[in-house]
């Protein structure tokens, strides 16, 4: 498929971002980020998508604040109304606003504002560069077809026999 018709809807949803209830504390949060290895996690008020904890956030409200992780709730140190893109958004847009905020990470949201995922600039990166090497296959495939290489449809078609008419 080209990387500019791509939905990132599917990119995220492949990405298995974790999401918490804003009513966890802050230590739960950190728990399964580093259980899941990712450094950002979606918060939900219910179903909603309500935005995003992440170490950045761990860092700047706990840390600096000396607030105690396990009496700390998600609502008092996520970031709030995070930018976030439609996942019926390409790629490309998606890197165009990744970019225009100089977010790292971006939510996408369904059109019924519940998270479908987080994609980062380096999701982004690996699907261009896998989009890149599946074009390069079907262009020796396409190459290699027209030099008659390993064409099994063109090397075993039996002609038929040549009936030469003659020229009036």
């Amino acid at each position: 498929m080209c990387i500019t018709k791509q939905k990132i809807g599917d990119l995220a949803q492949r990405s298995h971002a974790p999401c918490l209830q804003g009513s966890k504390s802050v230590a739960i949060a950190m728990e399964i980020m580093a259980i899941h290895n990712v450094d950002i996690i979606g918060v939900e008020c219910k179903d909603d998508f309500a935005g995003v904890f992440s170490r950045d956030c761990f860092t700047k409200s706990v840390v600096r604040q000396n607030l105690v992780p396990t009496e700390t709730l998600l609502y008092e140190a996520m970031y709030m109304n995070p930018p976030t893109i439609d996942a019926n958004s390409t790629v490309k847009e998606a890197y165009e606003a990744m970019l225009s905020y100089q977010w790292e990470y971006m939510p996408v949201l369904d059109g019924n504002n519940h998270l479908v995922g987080i994609v980062s600039l380096r999701d982004l990166a690996k699907e261009v560069i896998h989009s890149f090497e599946d074009a390069k296959i079907e262009n020796e495939m396409i190459l290699n077809y027209i030099q008659g290489g390993e064409s099994y449809a063109i090397a075993d078609y039996v002609f038929p026999p040549r009936h030469d008419m003659p020229l009036k």
